[in-house]
């Protein structure tokens, strides 16, 4: 039930999505990479942002990071605009 809310506040969260993407740059090179190394984006499928999110959030969790929703968003849009580019897939395929 937990990760029902979870997944909810992030689909949520996604409306009037605005990440600072330098902020994002600096989590996910302070944090991410220490575990999962630079190349992560290559080992895992996702299928959208809000996916992506989820993944974030399980880390944090897991971690104890001290982030918010607003470091989970700029995390993301960091990941996004650098490695999958959701937006411009969704696009492509006629679903924006």
């Amino acid at each position: 039930m937990k990760f029902l809310c979870q997944y909810a506040i992030l689909l949520l969260s996604n409306v009037g999505f605005a990440a600072n993407l330098i902020d994002g740059e600096i989590l996910y090179k302070e944090s991410c990479i220490r575990c999962h190394g630079s190349d992560i984006h290559k080992e895992i499928a996702l299928e959208d942002i809000v996916q992506l999110k989820v993944g974030i959030q399980l880390c944090v969790n897991a971690l104890y990071l001290p982030w918010n929703q607003t470091d989970i968003n700029d995390t993301a849009g960091y990941l996004d605009s650098q490695y999958f580019h959701f937006d411009k897939t969704l696009k492509a395929n006629g679903k924006n």
